[in-house]
């Protein structure tokens, strides 16, 4: 069955279990960004072959220039010295090169040591250099080499077409050739960058170092059980890619997936049911009020508890409207008599004729 023909099946697989259509899954699929493909297994092995440190040592012990190399053969290899002798630089030295960045064990004093770290390796079967130039413990110009084998690459810091020689790619600083060695070691293993959910709510993303992890095993005080980055599952899914279980980075993505639209469901059912807890509050007040506007209504009613319409009660109300209105004039009209009367009675006592006594004299 052909590549093809197996990502066919895997995706009516899906559908069929949850009952949707192959359109959905795929679009599901690619809205996460999850590549909804069988990778096939692969050998992802990683070897040393030399490694090569040049620097200029400063202080009290053994000051001086140094060029030392290492080589390491194919069965195991101890490093035996006493303390403070760099059994740890030399393993750091080789996790700067493989990983992009030293771990924190690597005193900022050796890094400031160095001029020169020359790494022959291979990587997935393929042979690399790895050259770094340092100035204060930085990197100022970085490339990775590949070329026929090993043997080729030995001494060599630059490109030599002309030996089959070529670069992978270069660098000019420190951060440069952490992002880009990142890249290179995913593409060259086949590896796809991890995914987990953090706090139930969001995902984070770990690349070629949390890899690395599975490579360079932490010392025992560390709290991860594989490399310096503590997630659910991680180790686990370290172990499942190294030893070659296809589609494990694909299975821990689609899980992070799954656990973080789980978290999202269970917070809008949340939010659900507080929101209906809201709504038969408020239809509880609003039934009580109602209640009391209903008894309220019924003391207004005739007492012989014959039921009366709203209509007939608006119409007595304007009735009655209109009967205060005409009593209200007719209690307007005798005022006025009343204070005429008044006027002209006090007119009369003080001799004051009247207006019309007045004109009847004339």
């Amino acid at each position: 069955m052909s590549t093809v023909q197996e990502e066919a099946l895997l995706e009516t697989r899906i559908a069929d279990k949850a009952g949707v259509k192959v359109d959905d899954v795929r679009d599901v699929f690619a809205a996460y960004g999850l590549p909804l493909v069988i990778s096939p297994a692969r050998p992802r092995s990683l070897r040393v072959h030399r490694l090569r440190v040049a620097g200029e040592r400063t202080g009290d012990v053994e000051p001086g220039p140094f060029d030392t190399t290492l080589p390491f053969s194919a069965g195991l290899t101890a490093l035996v010295a006493s303390n403070f002798r760099g059994k740890t630089s030399v393993l750091e030295l080789l996790t700067w090169c493989l990983r992009g960045t030293p771990r924190s064990e690597m005193q900022s004093r050796v890094r400031s040591w160095l001029h020169h770290v020359d790494l022959d390796a291979t990587v997935a079967g393929e042979p690399m250099a790895f050259r770094l130039d340092l100035t204060d413990g930085e990197i100022t110009a970085a490339v990775v080499l590949t070329g026929p084998d090993p043997a080729a690459l030995a001494g060599v810091r630059g490109p030599a077409p002309d030996r089959g020689i070529t670069a992978l790619l270069r660098a000019s600083s420190t951060d440069s050739y952490a992002e880009q060695i990142a890249g290179l070691m995913l593409g060259r293993m086949d590896l796809q960058p991890l995914v987990n959910s953090f706090k139930e709510t969001s995902t984070q993303t770990h690349g070629w170092p949390a890899y690395f992890g599975a490579v360079y095993l932490p010392a025992g005080g560390d709290k991860g059980l594989l490399g310096e980055v503590t997630s659910n599952g991680l180790p686990g899914r370290l172990l499942q890619v190294f030893l070659d279980l296809p589609a494990a980075a694909a299975l821990t993505r689609v899980k992070t997936v799954h656990d973080v639209r789980l978290a999202e469901d269970k917070a809008r059912r949340a939010v659900a049911a507080a929101e209906a807890a809201e709504r038969a509050s408020e239809r509880a007040r609003l039934e009580t009020e109602l209640a009391q506007a209903r008894e309220a209504l019924q003391r207004l009613l005739p007492g012989d508890g014959e039921d009366a319409s709203l209509t007939d009660l608006a119409h007595d109300a304007v009735q009655l409207a209109r009967a205060l209105a005409d009593a209200q004039d007719t209690w307007d009209e005798a005022v006025r008599v009343f204070r005429r009367a008044r006027t002209e009675r006090a007119a009369s006592r003080n001799g004051t004729p009247t207006p019309a006594r007045y004109a009847h004299a004339r």
